[in-house]
């Protein structure tokens, strides 16, 4: 039977893992380089940034940077809760949830308590392509 345009088209992409990068043992050069800024939310984009969340589920990561799995363009994800001190859980019971910050612009950063700041501020697109100008992140719940 032959499959027709719309079916072909209507696939449903299954969001693979990415390889992370380790600071020191393999591509540093991607995470000591600039990111490409994101336009237009393509479906090449959607797919990577469901990837990053695919590999920050799969090694219990809180928060993924595009370039720590050698992605180009600008965005990082960051659990939708966040656990006080937690950046990683090798042991997570169920799959998190992330926000998605594209284009991040850091306008202020809190004071810093140990080696994290209580807080960040920042503009950026979400994935309606909306810009958010001002908004407070990485406030533990």
């Amino acid at each position: 039977m032959r499959k027709s345009l719309q079916q072909k088209l209507s696939r449903k992409f299954k969001a693979e893992p990415l390889e992370l990068i380790v600071h020191g043992l393999n591509g540093n050069e991607w995470l000591e380089s600039s990111s490409l800024s994101v336009g237009f939310l393509s479906k090449k984009i959607k797919n990577n940034i469901e990837s990053a969340k695919a590999t920050a589920n799969l090694l219990g990561l809180y928060s993924l940077a595009a370039n720590q799995v050698a992605l180009e363009h600008s965005f990082f994800i960051i659990a939708s809760k966040l656990k006080d001190g937690i950046w990683m859980d090798r042991n997570l019971s169920k799959a998190l949830d992330y926000d998605v910050y594209i284009n991040p612009i850091i306008l202020g950063v809190s004071p810093v308590r140990i080696c994290m700041p209580y807080y960040i501020i920042v503009s950026f697109k979400n994935m309606a392509g909306n810009i958010v100008p001002v908004s407070q992140i990485l406030e533990p719940t």
